[in-house]
């Protein structure tokens, strides 16, 4: 998949789209990627494998724009092959070595904006920084939580209030 606008600058995105369960009950929980300057997405799906071409779990709904200046971009790919290579060697984890600690090693490894990546940073950066790109499929993200905690919230409320 490619991530592309009018611009001649960059197109560096980090990538987030839903899992089906996992993130209908968290709703900040879901699936990242990274893409390499031309906008070519590549992402950590599981153990011994990192994913070329479009996300493993879809179209990818929010996007964050990583900024490079034209003597970052090389870096900023190389940096990208290094960690594909190691990840393709790398035991996928639900909470350890996943596909945000992926993002993160990359963004850590090419010191983009001073280093210091962590999921959590990654996570607050993807939703206040990044923007909505794929409004279509906006619904799969909150439709199901709503439906869910608003299922508990129904029982709840019956069940102290009667």
């Amino acid at each position: 998949m490619l991530i592309s606008s009018k611009s001649e600058e960059p197109e560096a995105y980090v990538l987030w789209t839903t899992i089906p369960a996992l993130t209908w009950l968290f709703p900040c929980a879901g699936h990242v990627g990274i893409t390499y300057s031309n906008g070519k997405s590549t992402d950590f799906l599981g153990s011994n494998f990192v994913n070329k071409g479009k996300l493993g779990f879809g179209k990818p709904i929010y996007r964050y724009k990583i900024r490079l200046t034209p003597e970052e971009v090389e870096n900023y790919n190389v940096c990208i092959e290094n960690n594909v290579s190691k990840y393709n060697k790398k035991i996928h984890t639900l909470i350890g070595t996943n596909c945000h600690s992926y993002v993160c090693d990359i963004l850590n490894d090419c010191s983009y904006l001073g280093g210091g990546w962590n999921q959590v940073k990654l996570v607050r950066k993807i939703f206040f920084e990044g923007e909505t790109i794929n409004k279509q499929e906006l619904w799969k993200h909150w439709l199901p939580p709503l439906i869910i905690y608003g299922f508990l919230i129904t029982i709840i409320l019956y069940i102290f209030l009667y």
